[in-house]
């Protein structure tokens, strides 16, 4: 067993015996090297080498010690066990409490001056090839007008994440922009951030993330969603711009009963594009 290894089994030990298990009951990684040194001395494994470690743990996706900064100490997080660590297979529709966060994302598109609306329900396109939430924006150019299509495809939690990213993914071939959106509490967030920036830099895929406090996200899994506005929507990553075949582009927008210029200025809600 590598030392790392030793660290990661006789932490958890630790914080499970100390019952830390919230941000309310952490331990600072000076706490844990104690413990570890009294109990565990034989180990011979140097304080900095733990407290190392430990950083290291708190960001990787199949260990359920977590922080939110060195400062704020660590702790063993059953929510990470349940929405990353898991390999299920994946839900089937219908999807339920996730339409709650449609307003949510739909507000950070109209914010960018997209128009919006929820496409969750076109019926003509293949599979995986309607996403839940679409905005359209024209730009002015010297040379004409610029179209950017941007989606998101929503879960109303990171359970499953894994199968789910890629209906994200097969929005790209019509979309400049594409996310993966979905509602988290900060206690998860590193793990997400640390598992999730491989897919955003192989496929270009955005991550958005509504933060909610710990009360908030378990009412939205029981289905008793309450004010998830009070949530804040954070862009994990970004989705970078890609050209798209006009072809494509032009098939997303026949499925949407857009065949002209001038239904693109009033689809779905929003400004008015300039003109």
């Amino acid at each position: 067993m590598t030392n790392k290894e030793k660290v990661k089994q006789i932490s958890q030990k630790i914080l499970q015996e100390r019952g830390a298990s919230s941000k309310e009951k952490a331990l600072s990684s000076q706490e844990i090297f104690q413990i570890f040194r009294k109990k565990y001395g034989s180990e011979k494994i140097p304080e900095n080498t733990v407290i190392q470690y430990l950083s290291k743990l708190a960001q990787e996706a199949d260990s359920t010690i977590t922080t939110e900064g060195r400062k704020q100490g660590y702790y063993l997080s059953s929510k990470v066990e349940t929405y990353v660590l898991e390999k299920n297979e994946p839900e089937q529709k219908p999807r339920g409490g996730e339409r709650a966060l449609y307003p949510i994302f739909k507000n950070w598109l109209l914010g960018q001056e997209y128009r919006v609306d929820e496409t969750e329900n076109i019926k003509s396109l293949r599979k995986w090839g309607n996403p839940d939430i679409t905005g359209i924006r024209l730009k002015p150019t010297l040379v004409g007008t610029d179209l950017e299509i941007v989606t998101i495809e929503v879960k109303r939690s990171p359970k499953d994440w894994e199968q789910w990213i890629f209906q994200a993914v097969s929005h790209r071939r019509f979309a400049n922009r594409s996310y993966f959106a979905f509602a988290a509490t900060d206690d998860l967030l590193p793990k997400l951030q640390s598992a999730m920036r491989y897919y955003n830099d192989l496929y270009h895929v955005g991550i958005l993330v509504l933060l909610l406090e710990d009360e908030m996200f378990e009412g939205l899994e029981r289905g008793t969603n309450g004010d998830l506005a009070e949530g804040k929507t954070n862009e994990l990553f970004s989705a970078p711009y890609s050209i798209i075949q006009r072809a494509y582009q032009q098939e997303f927008l026949n499925a949407l009963g857009i065949t002209s210029k001038d239904q693109l200025h009033t689809w779905g809600e929003g400004l008015e594009p300039e003109e």
